[in-house]
Parts: structure tokens; sequence; C-alpha cells
């Protein structure tokens, strides 16, 4: 009975079967279990305020906790730009320090001239929010304006500055993709991607004879094309049985 009814909140409610995987969700019903009857569940006020709060403090603890730990092991600040669809613009500020990763902050830097300095400045403030003794690095992307700001660190402030390496590989694979013979490649790729997933009974008989999904590229990474090309070939046995079956079978239109 608790099965039946435990599944129809992750049914009705829209929530997915894998989420059951989770250590919370066992230590809900853990929880409920020991409670018993009588006992009645939170509020989506006490979700939203009382329990949230708690939930803050004790993240909060817990990131104090790490912080104690960088004056001893030293720490990386990392730093990541990122632009919406409405051209909101927000740059991510990470610290790493011995294995682990917390999130410091954000900057709306949509109305900011992403010039050098500005982002100089940025990253100064958040050297000294860390704590200069405690930063031994500073990793950016490969952005002009990020590389002169991250010399311009080495040389006023005792940090090593390094590129982003993901980064520079996805660049590389930009380059590369500009060579005529390589990008024919990629385009023929995109085509026939783009033409399966545009015919949904196509896309039906795709699934089923190639067995999964064809990775495709994304339009900001260009090490996706590669990814896709990749999917691509491994699935060509059964992509050469879909388009070889009769066209009464498959009627795209």
């Amino acid at each position: 009975m608790m099965g039946r009814f435990i599944s129809k909140f992750f049914i009705y409610d829209n929530i997915p079967a894998e989420k059951a995987n989770s250590l919370h969700y066992e230590n809900m019903v853990i929880g409920i279990q020991r409670a018993g009857e009588g006992v009645l569940p939170p509020t989506p006020y006490e979700i939203r305020h009382k329990y949230l709060d708690m939930e803050f403090n004790d993240i909060t603890e817990h990131v104090n906790t790490l912080r104690a730990t960088w004056e001893t092991y030293g720490c990386t600040i990392m730093c990541d730009g990122w632009t919406g669809p409405t051209r909101l613009s927000i740059i991510n500020f990470m610290v790493y320090s011995k294995g682990n990763t917390i999130f410091l902050k954000f900057v709306d830097s949509s109305g900011e001239k992403k010039e050098h300095e500005y982002i100089y400045k940025l990253l100064k403030g958040v050297i000294r929010e860390v704590g200069e003794r405690n930063v031994v690095q500073v990793v950016t992307d490969n952005a002009a304006n990020y590389v002169k700001a991250g010399k311009k660190l080495m040389k006023n402030h005792n940090v090593y500055w390094t590129s982003c390496a993901a980064h520079c590989i996805d660049l590389m694979f930009e380059e590369m993709g500009k060579k005529e013979q390589i990008s024919k490649v990629i385009d023929k790729g995109k085509i026939i991607s783009k033409y399966i997933y545009n015919h949904n009974l196509l896309l039906t008989k795709m699934r089923e004879f190639c067995k999964g999904e064809i990775i495709r590229a994304a339009p900001t990474r260009f090490a996706t094309n590669c990814i896709s090309l990749e999917s691509l070939i491994k699935k060509k046995a059964g992509l050469k049985q879909l388009f070889s079956i009769r066209k009464s079978t498959v009627n795209p239109s």
C-alpha cells in the first residue's frame, strides 16, 4: 500500500522515477516510518521558510568548515562567464580546495563592458574576499580580456593564473572545424541528425534500429561536433539499416 501511494506522488506530480535513488528520499521514508501515525507532513510554507532556513544554515556551516582549510591547503579560484538568451550576462566564481568545490558568488555583468580592467577588478575583489594568503591559482577562460586580466593579476598579486584546459581544447576543435575538409564532414553529420530529429516517425524508427539517441552537437561547444560524429559512427550499422528499409515503411512526410 505504501509503495502505491508513493508511486502516485511520483506519477501525478511528474517526478522522475530515478529520484527514488536519492539518499534524501530514502531518509524521508525512514523518517516517516519512525514518526508513526498522527504526524502531519510539513506545509508548503514550512518547506519554503522554516526547513529551507534550516538547510541553509547546515550548508553554511559546512562551507565554513571548508573555508577553515583554505589557509592550510591553499585554494584555486575558478571564474566562468555565461550569457543567456535574454542577454543576461553573469560571471560565476567558485573556489576549489583539497577535492572540494564551493560556489562563492555570481556577479551580474549585463550592463558592463567586459574589458580586462573590469575583469581584473572583479578577480581582485574575489581574491581579497577569499584571502590573498589562501589563493594559489586563478583559472579563467581564454578570451583576450581574461588573459590580460590574468597576467595583470600575476604582476600585482602572489597568485598563478591558468587558462581553462577545457576551453583551450574547445578552441582547438573550433580552429580544426574551420578547415574545409573537416567542416564538410561536420556539416553532413549535422544534416543527418537534423533530418532524423525533424521527422517524428523516422526518429521513432531510428531509436528502434540504433537502440538509443544520436548525440547532437551543441551550438556553443565545438568539441561536441566530434562527439556527435563519433555517435554517428557508433550507430552506423543501425542507421544504414534504417535508411535501407522500404520507403513505404518510413514516410517522413
